[in-house]
């Protein structure tokens, strides 16, 4: 019984080491807020070694790229925001010729179906005061002219524009100028478009029958 009562050298060291581990394994926890707080002290002026000084300037110099490349995701997200709201929006209106209806290419002067002159674009209607008329600019607190605040009138309504005469009806074919009349067949270029043999302007639509660009008929 009394060699039961003798310590054991072993047993003791092995719960020794198993205590020193455990504790090893706590030390290393705390590093990681001892080198925030270090870094810390270092951006405020806290903590000047010079033997830290190379791992502080790592440090600052990866924040940076942290936050140069946290930008750029904020603005690709307001980009593709901007995309999904254009895709949203309806599609404009295609112009129409006003003689024919057929659908009119923008920047052509003539329709390439009729032959007819393409009315220009209207103009902006521009907003005037209701109570007075004066032209004015939205946004502003009175009316420049008789003083009127913006928010006591009646709201402002946009100036209609004068109805115009319309155009009057183009000759008939048959009084065409000779020359048109007896214009070259239209060059082709070989892509799918045409070139107008009168003013030599290239025709990409494959069934117009007149160049929109000097209203020439097209053999």
């Amino acid at each position: 019984m009394a060699n039961d009562a003798k310590p054991k050298p072993q047993k003791e060291i092995g719960r020794l080491k198993a205590n020193i581990k455990k504790l090893e394994k706590e030390k290393n926890k705390l590093f990681p807020d001892l080198g925030k707080a270090a870094y810390q002290a270092f951006l405020d002026g806290r903590l000047q070694e010079a033997s830290l000084a190379g791992t502080f300037e790592n440090l600052k110099t990866l924040d940076a790229q942290i936050e140069q490349g946290q930008v750029e995701i904020s603005r690709l997200i307001a980009q593709v925001e901007q995309m999904k709201a254009a895709a949203a929006q309806p599609p404009a209106a295609a112009a129409a010729c006003p003689h024919c209806g057929a659908p009119a290419t923008p920047g052509l002067k003539f329709c390439g179906s009729c032959g007819k002159e393409l009315a220009p674009p209207a103009p902006a209607a521009a907003a005037t005061c209701a109570k007075c008329g004066s032209p004015a600019v939205q946004g502003v607190k009175f009316c420049a002219q008789c003083g009127t605040p913006v928010a006591a009138a009646p709201a402002f309504t946009p100036a209609t524009a004068a109805p115009t005469a319309p155009a009057p009806p183009p000759p008939p074919a048959a009084a065409a100028p000779p020359q048109a009349a007896a214009a070259a067949p239209t060059a082709d270029t070989g892509s799918g478009s045409r070139k107008c043999a009168s003013c030599s302007a290239t025709v990409d639509e494959v069934d117009a029958e007149f160049c929109g660009e000097c209203g020439s008929l097209l053999p």
